[in-house]
Order: structure tokens, then sequence, then C-alpha cells
């Protein structure tokens, strides 16, 4: 019987699986497939399965641990990798390697953490890439999808808005049963909204940045800012976010970074249009983009500033260039952001 083709067969000590799962995850975010977690059909022989698997694979991936250099099936695999000429080794912890694969270049992925920037994975995805004739990177690709997986999904784009106060044209898109402007808000208010940089070239690609009270009133009739748990759906339809509170990844916040930014497949097109602080001065533009949720932060009175006041703060998502996460935190009300409206 001829099994399923597959990119990559990883090799593994079992006893690494938790430790081997974020490695996968960056794998299949290049869409290559990977086989390494069998589950062995009823009336199989184990050794026949791993062996068909291993000859319907075009990369062999070993993964070096102070468990996998004491695995017979590891150290048989990887041969079968070496003679092959398709093996891939990496080690994730310190490990005396098997004699036979010391001379070999083996990527060192001991100090990697999932969702940061690190050159060896780059330089090994692109290793990996090349033997597959494909490019790689550690950021997840933009992702193809079927009708089926669009159905599912259940989002759609291609609409538009008129805002009638000012005859501006907005793309919107619907996601999960709620319309999402698909580009950020460009409404001259009276007070507190300003062009980046005061320069209208900007603010015709970056929109306007309000603050928060400016915000809430500046989303067109029968449109309105969206609350924080609409923005959190949003997120975790697409992957996840890095959660300041916590300090910690809700699921994905990579892979929501790269599907809701613009070109990222889904359509919601957001861009990295800076900020205003407090004091008038513009930053980050092409670093961050800020979006204002309508939800103020309810533990704001374990705070106070330097005259004893308690500010204001509320809800913001933001998608952060140099870590490439979408980030969740409250921030103060008289920063000025990027505004996205949801319809009524």
């Amino acid at each position: 019987m001829s099994s399923k083709k597959h990119d990559i067969f990883l090799s593994y000590s079992r006893l690494d699986r938790e430790k081997v799962k974020p490695l996968v995850r960056i794998l299949e975010d290049q869409g290559w497939s990977v086989w390494w977690d069998p589950e062995i059909p009823h009336g199989k022989e184990f050794d026949r399965i791993i062996e068909e698997n291993l000859e319907a694979s075009r990369v062999v991936v070993v993964i070096w641990s102070k468990n996998s250099v004491d695995s017979s099936w590891v150290r048989a695999e990887a041969h079968e990798g070496l003679i092959s000429n398709v093996l891939m080794p990496a080690r994730i912890e310190e490990a005396k390697l098997p004699l036979a694969f010391k001379m070999i270049q083996t990527a060192n992925l001991k100090d990697w953490e999932e969702g940061v920037s690190h050159d060896e994975l780059d330089r090994f995805l692109k290793s990996i890439g090349n033997l597959l004739g494909e490019v790689a990177s550690s950021e997840p690709k933009e992702e193809k999808l079927s009708n089926e997986q669009r159905n599912k999904n259940k989002f759609s784009a291609a609409n538009t808005f008129v805002d009638p106060r000012d005859g501006q044209v907005y793309e919107t898109i619907e996601i999960n049963g709620l319309i999402w402007m698909a580009e950020n808000l460009n409404f001259e208010v009276e007070e507190g909204g300003w062009f980046y940089d005061k320069d209208p070239k900007i603010g015709q690609l970056y929109g306007r940045l309000y603050t928060w009270k400016a915000a809430k009133k500046a989303c067109p009739p029968g449109w309105r800012l969206p609350t924080e748990e609409e923005w959190r759906k949003l997120a975790e339809k697409f992957g996840g976010y890095y959660d300041y509170k916590g300090e910690r990844n809700k699921k994905n916040p990579i892979r929501a970074y790269r599907a809701l930014l613009g070109g990222g497949g889904s359509g919601f097109s957001a861009v990295l249009g800076g900020a205003r602080h407090m004091v008038g001065d513009f930053e980050d533009l092409d670093i961050f983009g800020y979006y204002w949720s309508a939800t103020e932060w309810e533990d704001e009175d374990e705070y106070e500033d330097e005259d004893g006041d308690i500010p204001s703060y509320s809800w913001a998502y933001f998608f952060n260039h140099r870590s490439k996460k979408l980030c969740r935190r409250w921030d103060h009300e008289f920063f000025a952001y990027s505004c996205r409206c949801v319809k009524d």
C-alpha cells in the first residue's frame, strides 16, 4: 500500500513531543505537510507504517535531543535521510550526537522560542525550502484558502460603504457576522483627531489618529467603535493575541498579525499607522498599528498620576511589526490611535 505524500518526515523522540510542537507549527505555517505524530491503524505493523511514510516524504527533519540520540528509531530514520541526501538535522538541547552525524551541519535551535525572531531558525527553514524548491520564512505564509475553507471562515470582502458626511468610500468586510470597515477611518472631527505628522498625504494611506473619546464619536451614523470582546473574537478567529495583562501568548498572535495585516489573506487589511502621544509628538509609523476598542479598562483605579488624579484607560489592540504579533493592552485615552468602525 502506498502512503500519502508528505513534504517533511519529522523524526524525534516522543518524550520530546511538547517541545517539538512549536516547530511543527512553524513548518506547517510554511504550507508544508508534516508527518510527525502517527496514529497507527489497528492491525498495521508500526515499523511498516514508519517505513512507508519515510519513503513518501521529500525531506527528513531530525530533532536531536538527549532523548532522541538514545533512540534507535531516530538514528535509523536519520540514516535513511542521510543516504537519500534529504536529511535536515536540528538540535533543541545540548546532546552528544551519534558519530555518523557529527560532521553534518546541524541547526542550533537550543535557545529558540516560539514567536521570537531567530536567525538560525530562518536559515534552517531556508535550507528546507531549498530542498523542497520553495522560499521559506519563520513568519507564517499567507494562506491560500479553498472555497470550502472560505465558507468555513465565514467572511466575505469586496463591499463598500459611502460615508454620507463627507462622501468618502470605505471597503468593508464581514467576519463572524459582523461588518467591519476594511480601511482606517479618515473623518475630520472638531477635536481629538490628526493626520500623522499633520500630513494629509499620510492620512490618505493610513487614515487619521483619534483620542479614545474622539474615536467614540467619529464613526458614521449606524456605525460604532468595536468593543474589546469583538476585537478579541476577531484576533482569536485568525490565530490569537499577546496579552499584556497576563504577559503571555493567547494561542498564536503571529498568525493573527499576518492574517489581519494588509495582504494577509483575511481581507481586514490593518496598517501600521503609528500614534500621537499626549504631548503631541508622532511616533511608530510603519512599526506599530494601534486600534482603539470601545471598552474602558475597569482597573484604572489602581493607578494615579503624579498629581494624584486617576487617568482614564481603555482597551486597545495593536500590530507590532518588531515581534510580528497582534497584541492586547490598555492605554491612556489621550493617546491618538487608528480607528475601525463596525456596523450596528
